[in-house]
């Protein structure tokens, strides 16, 4: 039997999480504290060096932001 892992994740804190709104496709930017906590995530997977196959989420900004520093295939 094949084994495979799913890792989700939640978002870093973003600009929205401050104002409350919490609706539709707003695409609120991290905070400091948001990029700050994207960042020690992507970290700790590289330090584990953990890697992903693929990586799903949403085409807007923020999602995108926080997926780009996590590790990829080795080599890549």
């Amino acid at each position: 039997m094949e084994h495979f892992a799913l890792t989700l994740t939640r978002p870093g804190q973003s600009r929205g999480d401050l104002e409350g709104v919490h609706k539709g496709r707003y695409d609120a930017p991290l905070t400091d504290l948001g990029r700050t906590q994207a960042l020690a995530l992507a970290q700790d997977w590289t330090q584990r060096s953990a890697t992903f196959d693929a990586i799903i989420c949403s085409r807007t900004g923020r999602p995108l932001g926080e997926a780009l520093p996590v590790p990829g295939p080795a080599g890549s």
